[in-house]
């Protein structure tokens, strides 16, 4: 229904200010957006403006939400949406933070030598690879990334220091292409003191008291994890 008069005024508009002809060789008509079940608009007074929902949400939540539909499909919005974009966000970020924290550990090479994460990157690049290929299937791409997370997730043991940062740099390049630039997560001066106060008393056999402190660092937006490399700390909701 776009094709006449919509395309015609655009093509000739943007071809005449640009002088290049064609300005555009593929055209991506997008699947309607709907709230409730009804579609989104202004006469139904029932939108949702971006300005509103970055009130709530980080702006790659809203990114994720779109490329977790195919581009052609239709996609009824609501807050459970964003709510599971930011929580996806989360798991990728928090394993790229383990990836960084395996990297930086005291294991030496021996401790974990099994070369598990090489292994594995050739196979999953060729999996997102054909996705995209496919029609520009950013879901199946995108849960290429979770299976290959999963996959090493239940390994990371096996993971060895140059492991991680292959694994580690496969994930970053695959969610660069869909415009994400995930950063390693700054913890608070504060947050680093408290913990390493709980790992002092850790040391010492006060666990009670190290509990306290680990609640008290949740309450305040983290989390700690004892891995075998050591404590590691982070934010409970998904930051840009």
């Amino acid at each position: 229904d776009l094709i006449f008069p919509h395309h015609e005024a655009e093509i000739a508009q943007q071809e005449a200010a640009s002088g290049t002809k064609p300005f555009v060789k593929i055209w991506m008509h997008v699947g309607l957006l709907s709230i409730g079940g009804e579609k989104m608009s202004k006469s139904l007074d029932n939108f949702i403006t971006i300005k509103d929902f970055l009130k709530k949400f980080p702006p790659e939540a809203l990114r994720m939400i779109v490329l977790s539909r195919h581009y052609r499909s239709p996609l009824d919005y609501n807050e459970q949406l964003a709510e599971n974009a930011e929580k996806n966000l989360k798991t990728i970020k928090e394993f790229l933070d383990k990836m960084e924290f395996i990297k930086n550990s005291k294991i030496s090479e021996a401790d974990a030598s099994h070369r598990y994460g090489a292994s594995k990157i050739q196979k999953y690049e060729k999996i997102f690879n054909a996705a995209l290929a496919n029609d520009f299937n950013t879901p199946e791409a995108l849960a290429t990334i979770f299976n290959f997370i999963n996959d090493y997730q239940k390994n990371i043991r096996q993971i060895n220091k140059k492991d991680a940062v292959e694994i580690a740099n496969f994930i970053k390049e695959k969610m660069e292409i869909f415009g994400f630039k995930l950063k390693k997560e700054k913890i608070p001066l504060k947050i680093s003191t408290l913990a390493q106060k709980r790992e002092k008393l850790r040391e010492f056999k006060q666990f009670i008291q190290a509990d306290r402190l680990r609640k008290k660092i949740q309450g305040l937006g983290y989390i700690i994890e004892d891995t075998p490399y050591g404590p590691q700390i982070t934010a409970t909701r998904f930051r840009s």
